[in-house]
């Protein structure tokens, strides 16, 4: 009898937001999902090729190692490694919606064994299948995290010891990666790796989906949505553009005040991810053990 080796391993598993209704028009679908293959081809065979440089070079297993399976209209991600994962799914994202493509998804982690050959792919993953379920459970398209994750990555400062130079860099590094809906679930902000100029391209394409969608109320919900939630990211720019490259040496730490984070006297829709530090922890994520309106009401306690 084979022994099954399992692994512990995050999972992301993303879906084309529409795909039902688009693939009953074949010509339209397969002219989409040309598309949809090419750009994932360039954002993860790219992300992949580096990858696999840094894990050789640290002898990571290559079983635990980034991979990604397209199957229909659905994408699997998977890694040993969750910061990289905050960074290819914004991108992927990013670059879909450009191309008029929007993808919800759920994120998870978990036993993991898969078993690959030139003619079979056999996997069998709790982590797989909890990003599927947490996929079902939205209708917005963002790719939410498993609740069972909050509680795993709520710590994961890079250094337990006071270091101003790499404390400072997770903190700047990891603001806004993460944003709190109020229905409780946190998800990976899909705008996070965008410059100016792209959020200014997204709001554009976004927008003709509002207009397309005006008279259809169930999907309009689904992109006004999103486009609040970039409009909020939008103008907290302390979040995005250049303050976040850290090409100052030593890096400085962002400093995010009430008036950053609240704007036109209005109570933010959302809640970005805000390291705190804790003593002797360095930056830790302690917004994941909270509420929405927990989180709300220490933002607006924030000092003006």
């Amino acid at each position: 009898m084979d022994i099954i080796e399992s692994r512990n391993l995050y999972c992301a598993y993303l879906d084309i937001l529409g795909f039902s209704e688009i693939v009953k028009d074949w010509d339209r679908a397969k002219d989409l999902y040309l598309k949809f293959q090419k750009l994932i081809e360039k954002d993860l065979s790219l992300h992949r090729k580096t990858a696999d440089i840094i894990d050789h070079l640290t002898d990571i297993d290559p079983e635990d190692r980034f991979k990604y399976f397209i199957i229909s209209d659905s994408i699997i991600l998977m890694d040993y490694n969750f910061r990289r994962l905050l960074q290819v799914i914004p991108t992927l994202t990013c670059d879909l919606i450009k191309e008029d493509i929007f993808i919800r998804g759920g994120l998870s982690f978990g036993k993991h064994y898969s078993r690959h050959s030139s003619e079979n792919h056999l996997i069998l993953s709790q982590s797989l299948t909890n990003a599927y379920i947490m996929e079902k459970s939205i209708s917005y398209p963002i790719c939410i995290l498993d609740p069972n994750l909050y509680s795993r990555i709520k710590h994961l400062p890079i250094t337990n010891t006071p270091n101003e130079v790499l404390d400072n860099w997770y903190y700047n590094r990891m603001l806004g990666t993460l944003v709190q809906c109020d229905d409780q679930n946190w998800a990976i902000n899909p705008f996070l790796e965008s410059s100016q100029q792209e959020l200014d391209e997204l709001k554009t394409v976004i927008e003709k989906k509002l207009s397309e969608y005006e008279k259809d109320k169930n999907i309009y919900l689904k992109y006004i949505w999103l486009y609040r939630l970039l409009i909020q990211w939008m103008n907290i720019p302390k979040l995005h553009n250049d303050a976040k490259n850290l090409t100052e040496l030593p890096p400085k730490r962002i400093e995010i005040k009430k008036s950053d984070i609240i704007y036109n006297d209005s109570c933010p829709s959302f809640v970005f991810l805000l390291p705190e530090w804790q003593n002797n922890n360095g930056y830790v994520l302690s917004q994941l053990g909270r509420s929405f309106n927990q989180n709300i009401k220490i933002l607006l306690d924030l000092k003006s």
